[in-house]
């Protein structure tokens, strides 16, 4: 049987103006949290987009991808999430 592992890290505050910031495509990211700091579990990446911009289509093998829309609106180029997101509302994109 397998053992399972589990590590408590401590929780990480980052203010509003913290980050490393670089452009990605036409998008502002601004990395508040890496995967080193929380033990591998996630990256959190804030991403300022222009209106009507578009990430490259791409696919997550290894890891999840979820969303926190703040303003606007965003739509998920897959059948589990067709219908567009709207702001302040959570989108797990699979």
């Amino acid at each position: 049987m397998t053992q399972l592992t589990h590590t408590t890290l401590d929780p990480a505050t980052v203010r509003a103006d913290q980050g490393e910031a670089r452009w990605w495509f036409d998008a502002l990211a601004v990395i508040k949290v890496t995967g080193a700091e929380t033990g591998g579990a996630m990256t959190i990446v804030e991403m300022t987009y222009p209106r009507d911009a578009e990430a490259p289509l791409h696919v997550h093998y290894r890891e999840d991808e979820a969303f926190w829309i703040l303003e606007g609106s965003a739509t998920c180029p897959f059948p589990a999430a067709l219908a567009a997101q709207r702001a302040h509302r959570r989108a797990a994109c699979r």
